[in-house]
């Protein structure tokens, strides 16, 4: 084929690494009517990480991020149908999980999971997950291929699932996230290991002291990976963590996936204390419409500990019932009301603040909508006598 312009080196004078480089892209390249169409074989976790990627999870500590990278690892190596409701690849093979932060903290939460899903993890031994409890330099090329190799090793097939956990304990001495060009080689690692091997390679990290600015160190790692998802636990979560999908590369995909931290009691130490450790429980999403049930005869006397999720009917019986509870006067403003369904836990907003009144307002429109309550102009409400609001006080 005729070079495509006088001007261009002919292969002939090319240096060695040139010419090395030159038969890498003569393999590669391609007219794009040989392109193939790939609709089978895509995903690791459907709507969630594909095969053959790389991914990052950050979020503070704390919140449940190793726990849950390992609950997917012995899902995949165990050849689990579905993980969170997501089904997971067919036969997708045995997870390699490189611990950098050291080995007893790590084979807790193996001993955790056994004892709460025993069967799961017993399929995941079986098939082969592996450890690697030592920090990994990735940002050194031999050591790269060393985790390669070892691969090679001591698996009898490759990994589905490759986790780099933590990515500052694995990017070598002297390297810093904060450094572009140490962050572009760690990245680099990443990619070569997904393509060596064929894995996804997921790595955990964690975000900056401003969490809602994203991942720790410098900003380049987000372009370099396919998929990127935050861990945080909302204010108003009721103890719960969200993975929330922030990047999906070639995919509008938008998962979020909510759990929690079950402690897992794992024996006694010589001093007869606990030893403990956690595994990570699926949850439901915590809905706005919280209504306390089982209310106290008073104000000061109202029982908190029946709290259930219930529609937008429910929420607005539960604040009436508040109400009547707490003003025996029957008179207040969207201030006092405030205070009230905050001390509930029926509102989330701070009652001393803007917020706060309006959450409470729009919460007294609805009542007064459906004819429970009375508005004054003055902006003062009450509510109608017990007796009458029960059909006789029977």
């Amino acid at each position: 084929m005729r070079a495509a312009s006088k001007d261009m080196q002919p292969a002939d004078s090319l240096s060695r690494r040139a010419e090395d480089r030159l038969a890498r892209y003569l393999g590669a390249a391609r007219p794009i009517s040989a392109l193939p169409l790939v609709l089978k074989g895509r995903y690791l976790v459907k709507g969630v990480l594909d095969r053959r990627a790389v991914s990052v999870i950050y979020g503070p500590p704390n919140v449940g991020k190793s726990f849950l990278a390992l609950d997917l690892a012995l899902h995949l190596s165990a050849g689990a149908d579905r993980w969170f409701g997501h089904r997971l690849a067919k036969e997708a093979g045995p997870a390699l999980y490189i611990a950098a932060e050291g080995d007893d903290g790590f084979a807790a939460r193996v001993h955790a999971a056994r004892a709460v899903h025993p069967d799961l993890v017993n399929r995941a031994m079986q098939a082969g997950m592996q450890v690697l409890p030592l920090a990994v330099s990735l940002c050194d090329e031999d050591e790269v291929e060393a985790v390669i190799a070892m691969v090679g090793e001591i698996m009898d097939r490759p990994p589905s699932l490759i986790v780099v956990d933590t990515l500052n304990k694995s990017l070598g001495p002297g390297r810093d996230e904060n450094s572009g060009s140490d962050m572009a080689a760690f990245a680099a690692a990443c990619r070569k290991l997904q393509r060596a091997i064929g894995a996804h390679v997921m790595v955990i990290h964690h975000s900056g002291k401003d969490a809602s600015r994203g991942m720790r160190g410098h900003s380049s790692l987000l372009g370099d990976v396919d998929t990127a998802i935050s861990i945080f636990q909302p204010d108003d979560g009721k103890g719960l963590t969200c993975m929330k999908m922030g990047k999906q590369r070639d995919d509008t995909t938008a998962a979020s996936l909510w759990f929690g931290i079950e402690r897992v009691v794992l024996g006694r130490d010589e001093d007869g204390d606990e030893v403990t450790s956690a595994v990570v429980v699926q949850a439901q999403p915590p809905q706005k419409d919280e209504v306390i049930e089982a209310w106290g005869p008073s104000r000061g006397a109202l029982d908190l500990n029946t709290v259930k999720t219930q529609a937008a009917h429910g929420r607005a019986e539960a604040a009436l019932r508040l109400l009547t509870d707490a003003f025996p006067d029957r008179r207040f403003n969207a201030s006092d009301a405030a205070y009230v369904f905050s001390d509930a836990g029926l509102t989330k907003s701070d009652p001393a603040t803007k917020p706060g009144r309006e959450n409470a307002r729009a919460l007294l429109k609805r009542l007064v909508l459906d004819g429970n309550l009375t508005e004054a102009t003055s902006g003062w409400f009450t509510v109608p006598k017990v007796a009458e609001a029960d059909g006789g006080g029977k």
